[in-house]
């Protein structure tokens, strides 16, 4: 009778120990995914308050939308948009009036006697918004009052008029280390 209830006993704590090591496995998972969770969560934050907010510029009379840092402000006295911060810059107009090709707005930017792109700046074939574009890229012998100026020429889908003028081509200026992550979001108003 004593074996039995020593058997009974023993198969009592081994019930016991397992249903504790069960409870310890559950609060060691729930542990581990609470810290996980945590982890993820402060991780999502970091990389987000890396990510520069951006506005949204929208010019009716181009025909443009596109982004930029929010820390930007517009600068007055220009006869085009044009807005600066502290990282960058970024202006639109317009170019290409009659039978203007898309080169020959090009070779206007590039080949001046100032040499605003440096003396061998790189060309870009791109689309924008299901539309031909060209990216200029100063060289690095820039004049540096240029600020790192690089251009985009997009055509219009269809020619735009501005004030009296029909223009084939849109004109972007920007930083050379903003001007492709704008361009990638710009798109016509149509």
């Amino acid at each position: 009778m004593l074996s039995d209830m020593d058997s009974s006993e023993k198969n009592s704590q081994k019930v016991d120990a397992q249903i504790w090591m069960v409870l310890l496995g559950i609060i060691l998972l729930f542990s581990g995914i609470v810290f996980f969770a945590r982890h993820v969560n402060i991780s999502r934050q970091n990389a987000q308050s890396r990510v520069p907010v951006i506005a949204r510029y929208i010019n009716y009379a181009y025909g443009v939308n596109l982004r930029y840092p929010s820390d930007w402000k517009p600068v007055g006295g220009q006869t085009y948009d044009r807005y600066e911060g502290s990282g960058g810059f970024f202006s639109v107009g317009a170019s290409g009036t009659g039978s203007m090709t898309m080169d020959k707005v090009i070779v206007n930017e590039v080949d001046s006697p100032f040499k605003p792109y440096g003396t061998e700046p790189y060309t870009q074939t791109l689309t924008i918004d299901e539309q031909k574009a060209k990216l200029i890229m100063p060289s690095p012998d820039q004049d540096p009052s240029m600020h790192g100026q690089a251009v985009l020429v997009v055509e219009y889908p269809e020619p735009k008029v501005i004030g009296t003028q029909t223009y084939s081509f849109l004109i972007l200026w920007a930083d050379r280390n903003n001007i492709q992550d704008i361009a990638s979001s710009l798109t016509f108003v149509r």
